[in-house]
């Protein structure tokens, strides 16, 4: 996996150095033989899953969600998050009762904010729903997705990553202590 990262035909953002944090490899899409998308994360200085930050840049052409796919998507982190050990049964029901929940209560509106990248301000569309929100930025032919749980800065700094070393080796640290679950 980490090969799609180190050759990535976008540039990737990420945190500055300056920023504590715990870096790692949070995700990728690939279709056939060509990667559709790559995610870099972000976790507080002790590894708790509890506050994070995550962004993911695709192609314009590769993007499949609409902005309304998006909020369902917050509405789902903010509603299905913190309850380790829950069993399976439980888990399911307390899903559907959000889905319902979401199609009656979920008022979730996007509002323009500024995110500078590389010391430039950036405006893009952001939804909150408690601790958890959703960025949107089209940056030339890509989509930057930022998200954001319990991360003190709504309007985070970003940097292009120029060696992701650091999120190849912050993945393996992750991945052998584990993370951190409240």
């Amino acid at each position: 996996m980490d090969e799609a990262f180190r050759e990535s035909p976008w540039p990737l953002y990420g945190l500055p150095e300056s920023v504590p944090c715990r870096r790692y490899l949070a995700g990728w899409g690939r279709s056939g033989e060509v990667t559709t998308a790559l995610e870099l994360g972000h976790l507080s200085p002790d590894g708790s899953l509890e506050k994070q930050l995550r962004i993911e840049v695709t192609p314009i052409t590769e993007r499949r969600q609409e902005p309304e796919d998006y909020k369902r998507g917050l509405w789902r982190r903010a509603h299905l998050t913190g309850h380790a050990g829950e069993d399976l049964d439980a888990l399911r029901r307390r899903m559907e009762k959000v889905e319902q929940d979401y199609e009656t209560e979920a008022h979730i509106t996007w509002e323009t904010v500024t995110i500078t990248i590389d010391g430039e301000p950036r405006v893009c569309e952001q939804a909150r729903l408690g601790d958890h929100w959703i960025a949107l930025l089209e940056d030339g032919s890509t989509s930057v997705v930022i998200s954001g749980q319990d991360w003190p800065d709504h309007a985070p700094e970003l940097v292009t990553v120029q060696d992701v070393e650091p999120y190849v080796q912050g993945s393996l640290r992750v991945w052998q202590e584990g993370f951190k679950r409240p």
